[in-house]
């Protein structure tokens, strides 16, 4: 069963606190699990379902960024607590979550309940000058210190103002699984406090005081010292204009040289003004530049010249006026103001929650996918001068123009946006629009493969649709006709969507029919695949029906089939008002009519395949039926006609058939079970296994008969 929204979110939640639940336990040997959830949990799950944000991909790593440095907070608050069999902890609401967390309605509101809990225990008079073991010393007189005791830890957080002394980390120090270090001034003052995980030899915190970003000069003594050791910088703790490269070392960017190569994934945060990159720069990772200062687009882009980004290029915040070409694998641009793109953009592209605000009066050639979503565009911009020559994805559009003419040489995808077609539109591949509302029609739509309109509005297909394969429109509201002038190469799917006329269209690959409003076909149709026909108000087949595949129907008002209708593959019936098939009538596959309440079968019927009449009102069979197999238990069936001869199987379990016909022939198994049968005469033939209850006498020579199998006539 498919999740819903806030189920897919409760289990993002869960696998994110249930990691950082798992790595406190290893080191502090206390499960704090279910108290973040019933906290953490619950809070945040409420408010990103409150935001509408979408589960993706890329959710769990939105959630991370935006609540993880709290809840690490919230994470070692709560692990004190247990390991001090906190009074707190006991009183419980009736679902036994502890008041202090129920009361909860808001994230803030438990980082200030862990901030209380902090200052309370960071007030508690404990000294502020205990030695600790040195590890390193600067010019400067300041040093790094090695804290090894719970009185170290103690002294720290009075200092600092955060939770390393509160218990949490307490265990972990003593039991050599983390090491906790901190830079000192030369009269013994704590500045910035560091945690290392000695199993991998991480750097997985370095904070200045109370959980803040160590300042810069703080943090330039601490960077010298980190790159001195084995440990990899492996958080974001670190000032704007640092980053570790790829072996976890720690550059400061303002620092790099013309020709530099930075191995790694390097992020520059523009808040200082400038970007701070030197010329002929080579980053072997991803290249991130990003400006949050609102609003959005003031300060301008400016990639220094002859820069290579062997990953992708991320641009958050910025203002885009860029000629030249971009570099990196693939652009990712969000929160932008976008007044010029280069002439030709050679990678992916992806635009989320920007504008497009400039004159692109001399186009852009795409040579991949661009993808735009909730952002501006404005009519007479970048859709109408640009080539699209891989495919184009417009999600969650406000008010989308498309222009006439617009050319697409990969796939179409319109989602979740309101969109006016201005005239023509030509997409060499396929064309999706899903959750969208077209309020202008194209005038004319050539589509290279599948169309699929999809939980959308949509007025009418143009008289000038050309689609190359198939055509599915389903869940799609106010469309009522389907032009006869309409090409469509391949399946014809409508499926929830109140058409109610063809236009008079004959001819069909493939028809499948599914809630509509669409009563009868033209006399003459002719179908080359199936024909599904079901839940509809369909009443009736209309003359010289030619189904050159499969009959499917149900959910309708049809009761007859017309007597001239041919029909290639199976007819399937179950689940219809049917009540027989036309004397004489051919079926060339199976012809099914399982759990039907009355049916009959005249004279003259050949069914090629099965009769399968499971559950059915059944009764009788004509004397002449010619069928491969009987598949009818549970049915009404009374009796069997004389002479019966089948080449496949005969299932008659639960039925009224009280007696073996003489001579009957069955060329594969036959099932009796659960019937009146007393006897099986010794002219009846069973090629396959003969299946009757323990009191049935069996006069056939079982064994002998596979010798001489009778030819079936």
């Amino acid at each position: 069963m498919k999740k819903t929204k806030r189920e897919r979110l409760e289990a993002v939640v869960d696998k994110w606190l249930g990691d950082l639940a798992a790595e406190a336990e290893a080191t502090a040997g206390v499960s704090v699990r279910h108290l973040l959830m019933m906290s953490v949990g619950r809070v945040v799950v409420s408010e990103l379902e409150a935001t509408g944000d979408i589960v993706s991909d890329g959710a769990f790593r939105a959630v991370r960024e935006k609540y993880e440095r709290g809840t690490l907070h919230i994470r070692d608050w709560l692990v004190g607590a247990v390991i001090r069999h906190d009074a707190w902890l006991d009183r419980v609401n009736a679902d036994g979550v502890p008041l202090k967390l129920a009361k909860s309605g808001r994230f803030e509101q438990i980082v200030d309940e862990a901030n209380k809990a902090m200052r309370k225990l960071n007030s508690r008079g404990v000294a502020t000058s205990i030695d600790s073991e040195v590890v390193h010393e600067f010019a400067n007189g300041y040093r790094i210190v090695r804290l090894n005791t719970s009185a170290e830890l103690e002294a720290e957080s009075a200092m600092m103002q955060h939770c390393v002394g509160q218990g949490a980390y307490h265990g972990a120090v003593e039991a050599g699984l983390t090491g906790i270090y901190s830079l000192r001034d030369p009269v013994g003052k704590a500045h910035v406090t560091i945690e290392v995980a000695i199993n991998s030899n991480e750097v997985e915190q370095v904070k200045g005081k109370q959980n803040d970003i160590p300042r810069a000069d703080y943090f330039a003594m601490v960077a010298e010292w980190l790159n001195t050791q084995s440990f990899r910088f492996a958080c974001d703790d670190m000032p704007v204009n640092y980053a570790a490269d790829k072996s976890g070392k720690l550059v400061d960017v303002s620092r790099l040289q013309e020709g530099d190569v930075f191995d790694g994934n390097l992020k520059v945060d523009l808040a200082a003004g400038s970007m701070a990159l030197p010329r002929d720069l080579t980053v072997t990772g991803s290249l991130t530049v990003h400006w949050a200062t609102f609003p959005p687009g003031s300060i301008t882009l400016d990639l220094p010249e002859g820069l290579v980004v062997l990953g992708d290029l991320m641009l958050s915040g910025v203002k885009i006026d860029q000629e030249e070409t971009f570099p990196g694998q693939a652009v990712y641009i969000s929160g932008c103001v976008v007044k010029r793109l280069p002439p030709r953009v050679c990678q992916t592209m992806t635009m989320h929650d920007s504008k497009m605000d400039g004159d692109f009066s001399k186009g852009v050639v795409f040579e991949r996918l661009v993808a735009i979503s909730r952002s501006e565009l404005k009519q007479g911009g970048l859709l109408d001068r640009s080539t699209f020559k891989d495919s184009l994805h417009l999600d969650s559009i406000l008010a989308l123009s498309i222009p006439h003419g617009l050319q697409v040489e990969g796939d179409l995808k319109i989602t979740r946006s309101t969109a006016f077609f201005d005239g023509s539109v030509e997409v060499a591949k396929s064309m999706v629009v899903n959750d969208s509302r077209i309020e202008e029609d194209p005038e004319s739509l050539h589509v290279g493969t599948s169309l699929h309109v999809h939980r959308s509005k949509m007025r009418k297909l143009p008289a000038d649709t050309v689609v190359g394969t198939d055509l599915a429109l389903t869940s799609v509201t106010d469309i009522r006709t389907l032009p006869r002038s309409a090409r469509i190469g391949g399946s014809i799917r409508i499926d929830d969507t109140r058409i109610e006329s063809l236009d008079g269209r004959k001819e069909f690959a493939e028809l499948s029919l599914h809630r509509t409003d669409i009563e009868e076909l033209a006399a003459g149709t002719v179908v080359r695949g199936a024909l599904k026909i079901s839940n509809s108000t369909f009443a009736r087949l209309p003359k010289d029906l030619v189904i050159e595949g499969s009959l499917l129907v149900s959910g309708c008002p049809l009761k007859r089939l017309p007597h001239d209708a041919r029909i290639g593959g199976d007819v399937v019936l179950k689940g219809s008002y049917v009540v027989a098939v036309p004397e004489g009538f051919h079926v060339r596959g199976n012809l099914d009519i399982s759990g039907i309440g009355s049916f009959l079968i005249p004279k003259g019927v050949t069914i090629d395949g099965a009769l399968m009449a499971g559950g059915s009102g059944l009764e009788h069979l004509p004397s002449d039926l010619s069928v491969h197999s009987i598949l009818a238990p549970s049915s009404r069936l009374s009796g069997l006609p004389k002479g019966l001869s089948i080449e496949g199987d005969l299932d008659v379990r639960k039925t009224d058939v009280r007696s073996v016909p003489e001579g009957m022939c069955v060329g594969g198994f036959a099932d009796f079970r659960s019937t009146a049968i007393e006897v099986v005469p010794a002219s009846a033939f069973v090629g396959g296994e003969l299946r009757v209850e323990d009191s049935v006498l069996v006069d056939i020579p079982v064994v002998e008969q596979r010798g001489s199998y009778p030819r079936f006539g």
